[in-house]
């Protein structure tokens, strides 16, 4: 059952391209006399965001569980951490604050849910996220719209202006409304959304390029839309050259299997480096990879040689309680590779 919020001094048009008066800043201090006054700040933005207006029956409550995602939506909620919306969290928990911008909901029921999300997806995941760990039953304000999927995307992509979200996520999300909802053609879906071509073509570089090049980045989010041009440029210029691509490849796969990663622009500079070498070489890349086992540790010593002949060498915690062995094990395996 559906409770409607008394809300009768709440504003019907909510403009999501502004983000709320009372938006947090990333350091919180805690106890400090700065929280305290930066609390109070809040809540009475807050007092005077309500003050604003006359408009009330679009406004609802709605329970965090009767809720889903629109797959309209572009923000990968699969790469949502608990700590990109724990101030959102905090605020929920807080009676003094609660929820400040109202979610941007439309009816359309699917696997027991009534409610399609449209905007409001990181507010979403932080009152089912209160609901779920707390004792407080926490209600989301919702503004109800009856749109069609074009409309809607307009309304979730403005909302994702506000809160930004990663280059990757915009591309995929974009290449995704353009294979939906205007059968793949980019220049109509430019006139309608009224986006530039040429921008939205450099967007789609991220759907152009081998996933194992973004893999090799310590996490999607972090590759700009330079990287992923850069990267299809690349392999545009050296389409007759398969050994270029081979070789970026087959980086690109060890760089994703280190613990330790490079930063963005490091990662793409090693691909494109171990691409353009092996091109001058002309050699047939075989990275390899060796595992020595130590002390019934089969991964005791554990050996990646890179596309470019560089050798990284991990000994493991059983190394240096047979010390002997893995110098033996050692010393074999390099007088083999000097020997090769």
């Amino acid at each position: 059952m559906v409770r409607r919020l008394d809300i009768s001094n709440l504003a019907d048009d909510v403009d999501l391209s502004k983000p709320a008066e009372n938006r947090r800043t990333a350091t919180r201090m805690h106890g400090t006399e700065s929280s305290k006054k930066g609390r109070s700040a809040i809540v009475e933005s807050k007092r005077q965001a309500e003050k604003k207006a006359t408009f009330s029956k679009d406004f609802i409550a709605v329970h965090p569980d009767e809720c889903y995602i629109s797959p309209l939506n572009r923000r990968n909620q699969e790469l949502l951490k608990v700590e990109d919306y724990q101030d959102k969290i905090d605020d929920f928990r807080d009676p003094t604050v609660g929820q400040i911008d109202p979610i941007v909901v439309r009816e359309n029921p699917k696997n027991g849910k009534k409610w399609e999300v449209l905007a409001g997806s990181v507010r979403h995941a932080a009152a089912a996220w209160v609901v779920k760990n707390t004792s407080v039953e926490f209600m989301l304000k919702a503004s109800i719209r009856d749109c069609n999927d074009v409309e809607a995307t307009r309304i979730s992509n403005k909302e994702n202006t506000s809160f930004e979200i990663s280059a990757y996520e915009n591309a995929f999300g974009t290449r995704k409304e353009i294979d939906n909802l205007f059968d793949g053609v980019v220049a109509e879906y430019c006139r309608v959304m009224g986006e530039k071509e040429t921008t939205v073509n450099e967007l789609l570089a991220f759907t152009q390029i081998p996933h194992e090049c973004l893999d090799a980045f310590e996490s999607p989010k972090v590759v700009r839309i330079s990287h992923a041009t850069a990267i299809r440029a690349k392999l545009k210029k050296q389409k007759d050259k398969p050994e270029y691509k081979k070789a970026l490849m087959a980086e690109a796969k060890l760089l994703a299997k280190q613990e330790s990663k490079l930063d963005a622009k490091q990662t793409l500079k090693r691909m494109l480096d171990v691409a353009a070498e092996a091109l001058s070489k002309g050699k047939k890349i075989e990275p390899k990879k060796k595992d020595i086992k130590i002390a019934g540790d089969k991964k005791g010593i554990q050996i990646n040689v890179s596309a470019t002949g560089i050798t990284n060498i991990r000994l493991n915690k059983v190394c240096m309680q047979n010390n002997k062995e893995a110098k033996q094990a050692l010393l074999k395996y390099i007088e083999e590779a000097f020997n090769d």
